[in-house]
């Protein structure tokens, strides 16, 4: 009460996040975290166990019990017949630890596959795109390779100075690479 409200906001320290918002709902208490999930996965059917182990790797990486919570996310990420939004989304949360868990090489490199995959819903993919842009502003200078860093230039949202850096990165990831 009497703070802004924002749609679409990304608190990432980049400003404002563009993304495709169709549909704004407001609900008078708090969604439980299965509900929040079958929305983002665009009310696909999920499974108890899903939502559960999800739950758990949030609280595991909560208290910085990064490993494990990784471990929960890879079997999630590679169990078969899940359908392909939730799927993205533990592949989502498993960048997002391995980004909070100083793996920032890896998981940029897990996240442009996210993003370029065909089967990863659009709101997914932006969410990957806002990790991305995390990862590479959390850990300026740290070592990339080249695919990342292309990538991040062209995310809409990014300040001048942000994708000069960015610009520079690539420039380093390459010459670093043998490809320049």
């Amino acid at each position: 009460p009497g703070g802004q409200f924002r749609i679409g906001y990304n608190d990432a320290g980049m400003g404002s996040l563009l993304l495709a918002v169709d549909e704004v709902a407001v609900y008078s208490r708090a969604l439980a975290p299965e509900e929040i999930l079958r929305t983002a996965c665009e009310l696909a059917a999920i499974p108890a166990d899903f939502a559960t182990t999800m739950e758990k790797a949030r609280l595991l990486a909560a208290r910085k019990e990064f490993a494990a919570a990784e471990k929960e996310l890879s079997a999630l990420a590679a169990r078969a017949g899940l359908p392909p939004s939730l799927t993205a989304a533990a592949q989502l949360r498993l960048a997002d630890v391995m980004r909070a868990n100083k793996k920032a090489a890896r998981a940029a490199d897990d996240l442009v596959k996210l993003m370029k995959a065909p089967s990863t819903p659009a709101a997914i993919a932006n969410s990957a795109a806002a990790v991305l842009a995390r990862t590479f502003a959390d850990a300026p200078g740290a070592a990339h390779s080249p695919a990342p860093v292309q990538a991040v230039p062209e995310l809409p949202f990014l300040s001048t100075k942000e994708r000069l850096s960015a610009a520079l990165q690539l420039a380093q990831a390459l010459r670093d690479s043998g490809n320049l």
